[in-house]
């Protein structure tokens, strides 16, 4: 088992290190370019066998096997150069494509890793942090693959080498390093217990669902009732129309007495949440349907991107 995990560290490594591996073996130790073709034909199959998953195309493997076939009958140093703009024409296609269809890639991908965001409250914050990130890398992915096709028939070898193997991998690196702070500062609003002194209508996302009809909470359900509800409703009650019927129409009369300032007997140092549920219990709202929504814990999405870029 240990030898089987050192071949494939090995295997990817050369996979990663493919523009470095072509300029040692053609420039450095200048090996005839049928020799190369052959070894990376070697490199293609071995790191097909080792990856392959059932129902799922290697294409890292199937793209240098078919680049290394070409180079074979060709024996042109142009078409090694092809590899990096084919691999960054599959993964433009691969964050492209979900992304026109209004599914992000980066979106699907931290659903699977974590399944409690498919009934996030804040769910929409995320899914527009995700979506802007998806676009990010489509046009970092659209630049790389202008600046390939212009190295590959305008440019040495050598600057090739150094673009791929070293400033793309550096491009990327730093894309990676900004997903941290814009989707944590896109959580910090979503995710927080909100004190009663700092209720206002910015507090959280206009889209935050903060309530629920019904038996249980979906995401997507048109009774759902946000942030924005809350405002746009609290605007316009007028105090104690409303104070009687459901725990929303409550909420928003609470609201109201705090924007204009009147007294509501309220403890200011107490979570705005656990303030409306005990006075809604002590005002015999308990008979309908609707359900306040809790504030979830600060959840760990700094944690959860990283293990996504680990991916």
């Amino acid at each position: 088992m240990k030898g089987r995990s050192i071949a494939k560290i090995f295997l990817v490594t050369l996979i990663v290190t493919y523009p470095l591996f072509i300029f040692l073996t053609l420039v450095v130790f200048k090996l005839p370019i049928s020799i190369v073709s052959i070894g990376m034909m070697i490199i293609a199959i071995a790191y097909f066998g080792f990856f392959h998953t059932k129902g799922k195309r290697n294409w890292s493997a199937i793209l240098l096997g078919l680049v290394a076939i070409v180079v074979l009958i060709t024996q042109s140093e142009t078409v090694l150069k092809f590899y990096p703009v084919c691999l960054t024409l599959v993964f433009l296609f691969a964050f492209g494509v979900p992304l026109l269809r209004g599914k992000p890639i980066i979106t699907t991908f931290a659903m699977m890793m974590d399944s409690a965001i498919e009934t996030h409250p804040g769910r929409g914050m995320l899914e527009r942090c995700c979506k802007a990130l998806n676009i990010m890398w489509c046009i970092h992915f659209i630049i790389s693959l202008a600046i390939n096709l212009f190295i590959v028939f305008g440019s040495t070898l050598r600057i090739w080498t150094i673009y791929n193997a070293l400033i793309s991998y550096i491009v990327q690196g730093i894309l990676i390093a900004i997903q941290f702070p814009i989707v944590s500062l896109s959580n910090k609003k979503a995710d927080r217990i909100i004190l009663v002194r700092d209720v206002r209508s910015d507090a959280r996302p206009s889209d935050y669902i903060v309530g629920y009809y019904g038996e249980t909470y979906t995401y997507r359900s048109p009774e759902n009732r946000t942030w924005e509800d809350l405002f746009r409703q609290a605007d316009t009650a007028e105090t104690g129309v409303s104070r009687k019927q459901d725990l929303w129409h409550f909420t928003v009369s609470l609201v109201s007495d705090l924007k204009a300032g009147r007294q509501t007997g309220m403890e200011t140092d107490r979570p705005f949440q656990q303030e409306v549920l005990r006075l809604w219990e002590s005002e015999e709202h308990g008979e309908n349907d609707f359900h306040m929504l809790p504030c979830p814990p600060k959840r760990k999405i700094i944690d959860l991107i990283r293990k996504l870029c680990a991916k």
